[in-house]
């Protein structure tokens, strides 16, 4: 998955469906690579909410706060599924105390990104088994209905037929008649 600057760490598919109802269905697909989950200070994702993200109201979780910028930092922490930059993806910063606990705070970060993704991809699956039904249902429904055009212009040809048959039957039937009317004529006139 290509990087892309200013974006978020995600890449949006679109599926097209063979049914109007699955039509350009977007797929979201996490990125959970190392970069990431431990983006760097010079990341090309962006990762901090903007202003929209935030909540509109603040629970009482965020009673203690003093200020908003201290609620919105408590939230980011909490809340905010993506990792901060300037993670550390191994060990090798644990040599304070303040490291180590930064790198314990970008672990779960991550985790709790990975936990988002999760749901996140549980949904899209959800969606797609949705989309397939649709499309199993509609393709059903396709030859339910080729079947009963099949059967009508079945009905259709052997009304034709049977109409056909019933005209030549009662042509026979008039020249027969006609001929028989023809032959008595001729006998009342010969005697």
């Amino acid at each position: 998955m290509a990087e892309i600057a200013g974006k978020k760490p995600q890449q949006t598919l679109y599926i097209q469906g063979a049914t109007t109802g699955s039509a350009e269905t977007a797929i979201r697909l996490p990125n959970t690579t190392l970069a990431a989950l431990f983006p760097t200070e010079g990341t090309v994702f962006e990762l901090d909410p903007q202003e929209a993200d935030y909540p509109t109201q603040w629970s009482s979780d965020y009673a203690g706060c003093t200020s908003e910028a201290a609620r919105r930092a408590k939230w980011r922490d909490e809340c905010w599924p993506y990792p901060k930059a300037g993670a550390h993806a191994d060990g090798s910063c644990l040599r304070t105390r303040k490291q180590a606990e930064r790198f314990l705070d970008d672990i779960d970060q991550a985790m709790k990104y990975l936990l988002a993704s999760n749901t996140t991809l549980g949904a899209q699956v959800q969606r797609m088994e949705i989309m397939e039904k649709n499309i199993v249902t509609s393709q059903g429904n396709t030859q339910a209905s080729e079947s009963v055009i099949r059967d009508a212009d079945m009905a259709k040809a052997m009304t034709d037929y049977v109409k056909s048959n019933v005209l030549s039957q009662s042509a026979s039937a008039m020249l027969a008649q006609a001929n028989q009317h023809a032959s008595r004529v001729m006998s009342l006139l010969q005697s």
